[in-house]
């Protein structure tokens, strides 16, 4: 049996795990390190997040597999700007349909709070713009009582 004492995660040797030199993997270490890609399912959001929506979905995704099925495992924002957020689930579960129902209820809900954002910003400029009509014809008020000759 041949056990791994340390290995490089990218490339051209850049970067060793253990980072110390010094050092190599302890039993069991080398396993539990690359054993979490095996066990994850990672979401990639390039465009930012809305985590509103993203609570509502993964919340739902909860419900329909089981809270004891799913959990987050990390959170990570990438030098993009994009985010990664990356879910346990058991060794057998089916992560490539996990992951297309957690996009698809995601994009559902972001459409349905993008749907409240706009109608709540359209009442607010409708508010202003009443505002700003009343104020308006409060002006003209004063315009007409300022030509008024007093009496």
């Amino acid at each position: 049996m041949r056990v791994a004492l340390y290995d490089y995660t990218q490339d051209k040797f850049i970067e060793r795990r253990p980072r110390n030199e010094t050092q190599n993997f302890a039993p069991g270490d080398f396993t539990c390190l690359f054993q979490k890609a095996l066990e994850t399912v990672e979401l990639t959001f390039s465009d930012g997040i809305d985590w509103k929506a993203f609570l509502l979905s993964f919340q739902q995704l909860r419900e329909e597999y089981g809270e004891e099925y799913l959990s987050i495992q990390a959170i990570e924002k990438k030098s993009s700007g994009s985010f990664l957020i990356r879910l346990e689930v058991p060794l057998d579960a089916s992560k490539a349909e996990i992951e297309r129902q957690a996009k698809t209820l995601y994009e559902t809900k972001l459409s349905t709070l993008e749907g409240i954002y706009r109608a709540e910003l359209k009442a607010s400029h409708d508010q202003l713009a009443s505002s700003r009509q009343r104020s308006a014809n409060l002006l003209e008020i004063v315009k007409q009582q300022a030509n008024r000759p007093i009496i």
